[in-house]
């Protein structure tokens, strides 16, 4: 339960086996790799592997568009990776003709941007020629003559009658063709140099429709515009087929995705050389260095050297803990990684996050659900390891609540009334439930102050230890062991007689030592003597960021209350609209489905934020500060698959 001890490693191999090495390293996922820095280092290659990584990038992302994954549940939300052998990523880089495939879809991608950008063109034109399709003459004639003025118009709905006054008693021709409740669509004529029409026409807001390239009747050119459209239609179809066709290959090509991935990492490490030696350096776990040697000795001419950490050096840090613990290392990772000097807080923290948890959500039923799902997760996903950390840990936070749901009467809030008294899930919950968190608010709450100055007292006595240790014998003794002492003495204080008689006795009497122990405390570091009395006193007066500490912890049942009662009127809504007519058994149904899943799913969440926040704010605070870099070890990871054998 601590922090794993590193060593420095490095390997040394002739310069022609780089590639050979590398591919080892990646796959032993052993040794977090370093840059070169004085030393002449070899700069990163790029090979065809990122050429590959790009074409099936291109590739896939075509199909990802054109032929969408049909997703489950969990794929909704997270990828699930798909387990593969070496022996079926080398068939896939014999089979797959990656070249033809990216260069047919790089061109289909072309082609379906042309005919994307074709029928939007297509959709004005349409909308250029549709209000004409009456028009009885060729488009090509609906121009100036050397003697008569010719010109389709478009004139506001508004303006049609002051049109035709206009043109009334005038040697010109006007023929309305369409017409809707704002605007209009007309041919009009005139001989070239009659006064007054033309100005007249703008200013009423008429103006002249261009038809470009259209030449032919407007009910034959809308007619051949349809023909296109249709005839690109089919090609789209075809190019869907197609797209289809090449998805039924993509596990294949999301597994070549990862595996020329995994060369281009190799390609991009920067090693250190001589002209003929090249050497990676790095950090090995103490407990991973036999691994190292054993799989570089398979290797011709190639050597590992294993060493101590020299006085300067600041390792990578990588948590060691038993597996029961694991899941709670992404408690303190949320945080950040312990100094090299520090402890890790994941035993210190672990009991204490699944307690809160616990009592933040407050439900078996809840808790049941929350197993499930992350039992579910787990099975599905195939997750590296550490990975798992999160849904492990809501397993455990299911089971957590599970126990104090049933220990607080709460399945789905009051959902088992639903149920025939005889039903044995009904017996055991009037056995198991013990405390009524809604009819006895303050037995709960007494309890989550009790937890919060537990946890505020272990996180002084941690940091005592690490001063010990580190050999601050005199501030430990000083600086946290008083408080040791006067916290739980004053909160005995403050229980009065409840802890009974004896308690009452000997409490004061501990927080006075306490007390002065303290003051004695803060004046000790006070040269001037007439200011000690005024530093001591100071000492003592954190006390109050402690007792805001302490309180903190009561949002454990206001967290607790909240996901019970919002359940008890989901349930109680649901019993109302049950008895409507025909629908009322369905509505129920709804209500309690959706009005569960969502108090679920905010209860849940809230548990997790809240658990998590007393660490990192009323607990981390005291002992733990953080800092150091995680180990990060040059493996492979892949995005869509995960190598086995």
């Amino acid at each position: 339960m601590a922090i794993a001890s590193m060593k420095r490693a490095s390997v040394l191999f002739p310069l022609e086996r780089r590639a050979e090495v590398l591919a080892v390293l990646q796959a032993i996922g052993a040794v977090q790799v370093e840059q070169p820095d004085a030393a002449p280092a070899e700069e990163p290659s790029s090979g065809e592997a990122a050429g590959r990584v790009e074409r099936l990038t291109q590739v896939l992302a075509y199909l990802d568009r054109c032929v969408p994954d049909k997703k489950g549940f969990l794929e909704s939300f997270v990828s699930l990776r798909r387990e593969v052998s070496g022996a079926e990523i080398a068939r896939l880089l014999d089979q797959l003709d990656l070249d033809r495939n990216a260069s047919e879809t790089m061109a289909d991608e072309v082609r379906r941007v042309q005919i994307g950008s074709r029928l939007v063109e297509m959709a004005r034109e349409e909308e250029l020629l549709t209000p004409w399709r009456d028009l009885p003459v060729p488009l090509a004639d609906v121009d100036d003559t050397l003697r008569t003025a010719i010109r389709a118009q478009v004139i506001p709905a508004a303006a049609l009658e002051g049109t035709r006054r206009l043109l009334e008693g005038r040697p010109a021709h006007f023929l309305v063709i369409a017409s809707d409740r704002h605007k209009t669509w007309a041919v009009a004529a005139w001989p070239h140099g009659e006064p007054g029409i033309e100005d007249g026409l703008l200013a009423m807001g008429a103006h002249r429709v261009a038809f470009g390239r259209f030449a032919d009747l407007p009910a034959h050119e809308l007619s051949r515009l349809g023909d296109e459209r249709r005839a690109l239609q089919d090609e789209l179809e075809a190019l869907d087929a197609r797209a289809r066709s090449l998805a039924r290959l993509r596990p294949g090509l999301r597994a070549m995705y990862d595996h020329y991935q995994a060369v281009l990492e190799r390609e991009q490490v920067r090693v250190g050389r001589t002209d003929r030696v090249g050497v990676v350096t790095g950090w090995v776990p103490a407990a991973r260095a036999d691994r190292l040697h054993a799989a570089m000795g398979e290797l011709e001419a190639v050597a590992s050297i294993v060493e101590e950490p020299s006085p300067g050096d600041t390792p990578p840090i990588l948590l060691d803990n038993p597996s029961w613990l694991r899941p709670f290392e992404a408690v303190t990772t949320l945080y950040g990684y312990p100094r090299p000097d520090e402890v890790d807080p994941t035993p210190l923290l672990a009991p204490f996050f699944l307690v809160f948890f616990g009592l933040a959500l407050a439900d078996a039923g809840y808790g049941l659900l929350v197993l499930a799902l992350a039992y579910l997760i787990i099975r599905r996903l195939r997750l590296r390891p550490g990975e798992d950390r999160l849904p492990r840990l809501l397993m455990l936070g299911g089971v957590s609540a599970i126990v104090f749901g049933a220990l607080g009467g709460s399945w789905f809030g009051d959902g088992l009334n639903f149920l025939p008294g005889w039903a044995p899930v009904v017996f055991a919950r009037d056995v198991l439930a013990l405390v009524d968190p809604v009819a006895n608010p303050v037995v709960v709450l007494l309890i989550s102050l009790g937890l919060g100055l537990l946890q505020v007292w272990v996180g002084i006595a941690a940091k005592a230890a690490m001063q010990f240790r580190a050999g601050k014998r005199a501030d430990a003794l000083w600086d946290q062991v008083p408080w040791l002492v006067f916290l739980p003495s004053l909160a005995a204080v403050l229980a009065g007689e409840a802890l009974g008689p004896a308690a009452a006795e000997v409490a004061p009497r501990l927080a006075l030592v306490g007390a002065v122990a303290l003051a004695l405390a803060g004046a000790r570091r006070q040269r001037n003597w007439l200011l000690k009395p005024f530093s001591g006193f100071m000492n003592i007066y954190p006390v109050m960021g402690y007792l805001g500490d302490v309180l903190s912890y009561s949002r454990l049942l206001a967290l607790g209350l909240a996901s019970t009662v919002i359940g008890i009127v989901v349930n109680q809504v649901a019993a109302l609209v049950r008895d409507i007519p025909l629908i009322g058994i369905l509505l129920a149904v709804v209500v309690m489905a959706g009005g569960h899943a969502f108090n679920l799913l905010v209860s849940t969440l809230g548990s997790f934020v809240h658990s998590g926040r007393l660490q990192f704010v009323e607990f981390f605070t005291k002992f733990f500060e953080g800092g150091g870099k995680s180990f990060r070890p040059f493996c492979r990871g892949g995005r869509y698959t995960v190598v086995r054998g």
